[in-house]
């Protein structure tokens, strides 16, 4: 589509349509790759470490301008929350915030619950672009066994 088309589609004047191209070419692509690690060895009441990569799509720039911001009163890196919800209760299990120009990797860990069995997950991947993204993860907890009881299951 023409400029002229889309401007007139939009009924918006020539700046606020140059304003618009302007953002939305600034607006980032990121795909993320997620994977929990030692996956084969989930016990209850134990730490679970996800590994989270973000890559960021350049489209022939070769490097990323810091985040458009124009109400906020100093320039400002582009961030990534990466959040880990259990939606069945309702809970927040673990966050962090990633900080990347075009490609980075981080470990988030968090505490499964004292249930056994297969358990999901949420991966949010947050900004305040409002181009939020969502996973889901499914992890098999085993039961922990207290070895001070002769292989017993633990008590809850």
């Amino acid at each position: 589509m023409e400029d002229n088309e889309g401007r007139e589609l939009l009924q918006m004047s020539h700046a606020q349509f140059m304003e618009t191209v302007r953002v939305c070419k600034h607006f980032p692509n990121i795909n993320c790759a997620h994977d929990v690690l030692d996956s084969y060895h989930i016990f209850t009441r134990e730490t679970v470490t996800l590994q989270v990569t973000l890559e960021r799509e350049m489209e022939g720039r070769k490097e990323v301008s810091l985040f458009d911001a124009s109400r906020f009163p100093k320039p400002k890196e582009e961030g990534w929350w990466l959040v880990i919800s259990d939606r069945k209760s309702n809970h927040s299990a673990g966050y962090q915030l990633c900080i990347t120009a075009t490609k980075g990797e981080t470990e988030i860990g968090f505490c499964n619950t004292n249930c056994f069995g297969k358990q999901t997950y949420t991966l949010h991947v947050q900004a305040c672009l409002e181009c939020d993204q969502e996973y889901e993860f499914t992890i098999d907890v085993k039961e922990a066994v207290d070895d001070a009881e002769d292989g017993k299951p633990m008590d809850e």
